[in-house]
């Protein structure tokens, strides 16, 4: 089977590795090196805590997964299962910590409630004498994204034959029997499609008449810190009220904040959460106004609901997508069950809530606002 996958994120390298070891003959194409557009400007967290019920045991399972992943490509050190340490202050979200632990608990999780004073032993750069509650999440952590994506697109190479094509994709090609790609160098048509495309989606699905899925574009900002003269970073994921802090991929530390919901324009959202990183910042991060910094924006793929979109387009199954918001920690079990349901053409029970079919159910003149992401495929 000749696939095509268009993207090498996270999500599109997974695939692409998962399809060529099953098997499939497979190009992946993007117009830059692996992981280097939306991936690696993430936060990159493994993690289910907070998330949804509904989706906690795949959640979690994807979190395992990437061990056994890791394993397998030898990319332990990019992995970083270190925990979570997870802090609120008083008033400020701290009933909702304990119902997230609760919640995570009835799934198996091991979380452990700790006091402010053993959190501030765990990470002696952050601040927690505002803090009420504190728990422990010792099965989540962080990935090096941009790296992960990396060594998978390598092992896919060298070990199935995958090629990997700096192309760009003009557009696609409405099939009459195959899906067909228009690229710089012509069309060329495949037994299969499947768009790893994040937010440049829609802009390949709409021109040849496809309804447009219910996605939006979710930039925010994010720092890079430099430790200072006798500070220290963190050792784990600290997520503290709104703020949330990382080991840096070339080390300091990486903090970002929640999004802030409402309407207002983008250009003004933006500044008023670089506003509430930097007085977070100060409120958790010893030394923080003595750190380097330097700013970069994360835009993230986001479907309306917040949950993903995976599964086939067409009646011939020839066409499918897989775009989330969360792709990195479900990114290569993402990569395992659509490589299983393309190759055995046969839907698997695990992915079944995510269709894209909802997506259409729910509103088929529906229009996302569209953020460029600056590297189009």
């Amino acid at each position: 089977m000749k696939i095509a996958v268009v993207g090498a994120g996270i999500i599109g390298s997974s695939i692409a590795y998962h399809l060529g070891k099953a098997g499939a003959r497979v190009t992946i194409f993007d117009i830059g090196e692996p992981g280097t557009g939306v991936s690696c400007t993430s936060f990159a967290c493994l993690n289910a805590f907070g998330q949804a019920e509904a989706d906690l045991p795949f959640r979690l399972e994807a979190i395992k997964y990437h061990s056994r992943i890791a394993r397998d490509l030898g990319s332990e050190r990019h992995l970083h299962t270190t925990g979570t340490l997870r802090l609120a202050s008083f008033g400020n979200d701290a009933a909702k910590l304990k119902q997230n632990a609760d919640a995570v608990r009835k799934y198996g999780s091991q979380v452990e409630f700790i006091s402010p004073a053993t959190a501030s032993r765990l990470e002696p750069a952050i601040k927690t004498d505002s803090a009420t509650e504190a728990v422990l999440v010792p099965e989540e952590g962080w990935v090096n994204a941009g790296a992960l994506c990396g060594v998978l697109i390598d092992a896919s190479t060298r070990q199935f034959a995958v090629q990997y094509r700096r192309e760009r994709v003009l557009g696609l090609e409405r099939p009459h029997s195959k899906p067909r790609l228009r690229l710089t160098s012509g069309i060329e048509a495949f037994d299969s499609l499947v768009l790893a495309a994040g937010n440049d989606t829609n802009a390949l699905l709409t021109p040849v008449g496809f309804v447009p899925l219910r996605l939006t574009a979710a930039p925010g900002p994010l720092v890079e810190l430099s430790c200072s003269l006798g500070s220290q970073g963190v050792q784990r994921a600290v997520y503290a009220d709104k703020l949330h802090v990382r080991p840096g991929d070339h080390g300091g530390v990486l903090a970002g904040v929640a999004p802030i919901a409402g309407g207002a324009p983008e250009h003004e959202r933006m500044e008023e959460e670089r506003h509430s990183l930097i007085n977070s910042a100060s409120q958790w991060i010893m030394n923080f106004a003595e750190m380097g910094q330097r700013w970069t924006i994360g835009v993230r793929p986001m479907p309306v609901d917040g949950r993903p979109m995976i599964g086939a387009l067409d009646e011939n199954r020839t066409i499918y997508v897989a775009v989330m918001h969360g792709g990195i920690t479900l990114g290569p079990l993402v990569g395992r069950l659509v490589a299983s349901e393309i190759m055995q053409e046969n839907e698997v029970i695990e992915l079944a809530a995510y269709r894209p079919r909802r997506s259409i159910a729910q509103d088929a003149d529906w229009r996302e606002e569209t953020v460029s992401t600056g590297r189009p495929m």
